[in-house]
């Protein structure tokens, strides 16, 4: 290897580290920025430094809970309740973000978002509630490839095979609900979104002067199922669907 060629790849690698550096400094400055802020009580310069963050396509539980709790400080209890939802696929297990979340569900008196459901799809929820996406997603990656190897081991062990199908048939059931609890998390990452902005009527049809079908309380998680002029087609827990003002409502991925 050339000396040229030693110096075009150390010059490729000092570039690639300064790039990935550069945001990565500036997104923590911008963090501090915004806790300065949010010490000094002024919480709409903490929520529009948060929010720069993530606009800029930064993620995370921390931003997320931060920017909850700006929000929370604020008094606008939907928005708050609808960051900490975004925290919670990121840091479920955070006693501090449940316990907020918590408080300020009580406070809106918003249902769960898995309380209208059948009791098997409740019991999922609440049993992987505390496990992240990313985690969840590894676990279910992991039980593909174990079942896979307990059955090409049963090929090459007639002895054990017994066993092993056995081990992977119990893992089977387990994967089947790792995958359940998974896809529900993804669909309302993808999907999901909190009333925001106070109590809301929703309609038969997307127009204000349309019949009212239900009331939706400030904070509500629902479904973002179409958009039309302003208004979003939502859908309940328990199913029922009517249409909101774009205004009221923020998705978990907007």
């Amino acid at each position: 290897m050339t000396i040229r060629v030693k110096i075009k790849q150390f010059l490729f690698i000092t570039f690639f580290c300064a790039a990935w550096a550069v945001p990565s400094a500036a997104r923590g400055q911008s963090f501090q920025e915004a806790g300065r802020y949010y010490k000094e009580n002024n919480y709409d310069r903490a929520i529009e430094a948060y929010d720069k963050i993530r606009r800029d396509g930064f993620e995370s539980g921390e931003l997320y809970y931060n920017l909850g709790n700006s929000y929370f400080k604020k008094g606008d209890l939907g928005r708050a309740l609808l960051n900490f939802e975004r925290a919670k696929f990121f840091i479920p297990h955070d006693g501090d973000l449940r316990s907020n979340y918590d408080y300020v569900r009580s406070a809106l008196n918003s249902p769960v978002r898995y309380s209208y459901e059948p009791w098997f799809f409740r019991w999922v929820d609440r049993l992987f509630d505390s496990i992240a996406m990313n985690i969840l997603t590894i676990i279910v990656s992991a039980l593909w490839i174990s079942i896979l190897v307990l059955l090409s081991a049963a090929m090459f062990a007639p002895a054990f095979r017994r066993f092993l199908f056995l081990s992977a048939g119990m893992l089977s059931v387990f994967l089947v609900i790792c995958s359940l609890s998974l896809a529900r998390k993804a669909a309302f990452y993808e999907r999901g979104a909190v009333i925001v902005g106070g109590e809301i009527e929703a309609k038969f049809e997307p127009a204000s002067g349309a019949t009212t079908y239900f009331k939706l309380p400030e904070g509500s998680p629902v479904y973002a199922l179409d958009r039309s002029a302003g208004w979003v087609k939502i859908r309940r827990p328990d199913a029922k669907i009517g249409w909101v003002p774009s205004s009221s409502v923020a998705g978990i991925r907007e």
